[in-house]
């Protein structure tokens, strides 16, 4: 039975949804969940007859949008901030050519571990490139490893490792 990891699983299709929509900031983000909120405080004031300011219950629907999409927002700021802290190390190279490459295409089956492959043969034959940091594939998944379990650590999911808990 092959050996399934879901939080590595859940971020990296974190990093390629913010890849795919265009690496938006934390700032731009935040834009957009308050046009979110104002759009739909606004599309039930225009469904009113009289004015007046922002009912409960406009409020409430747009509290309820909120709810609905607070986790797309929560990845997308794990991830920009993950990637960030790699950028500020020299080490978004890995992110960069294993996760955030063609972000348009979905991960096809192998497809993370060509990346890897190609990128350790690219790490070990050009020292120039990040200071040729990481020689070997197990290096490059070592430095990915690390990329999952911050970005498991900003969104707030649990992603140990609790095989001897189980051990009878």
């Amino acid at each position: 039975m092959p050996k399934v990891d879901i939080a590595r699983n859940y971020a990296v299709a974190a990093f390629a949804r913010w890849a795919h929509e265009g690496r938006p900031s934390y700032e731009d983000m935040e834009a957009g969940i308050e046009a979110l909120l104002t759009r739909n405080t606004e599309r039930r004031e225009e469904q009113k007859t009289e004015p007046s300011k922002p009912t409960e219950a406009a409020i409430l629907a747009a509290e309820r949008e909120w709810e609905r999409r607070r986790a797309y927002y929560q990845d997308m700021m794990a991830a920009e901030k993950v990637y960030h802290v790699f950028k500020d190390h020299g080490d978004d190279v890995y992110l960069e050519y294993v996760y955030l490459r063609d972000p348009q295409d979905v991960f096809k089956r192998g497809e993370i571990s060509r990346r890897v492959v190609e990128l350790g043969m690219i790490l070990a034959f050009d020292n120039g490139l990040k200071q040729g940091k990481g020689k070997s594939p197990d290096a490059v998944y070592r430095r990915l490893k690390q990329a999952n379990r911050l970005f498991c650590l900003e969104r707030g999911i649990s992603c140990g490792y609790f095989e001897d808990l189980f051990r009878v």
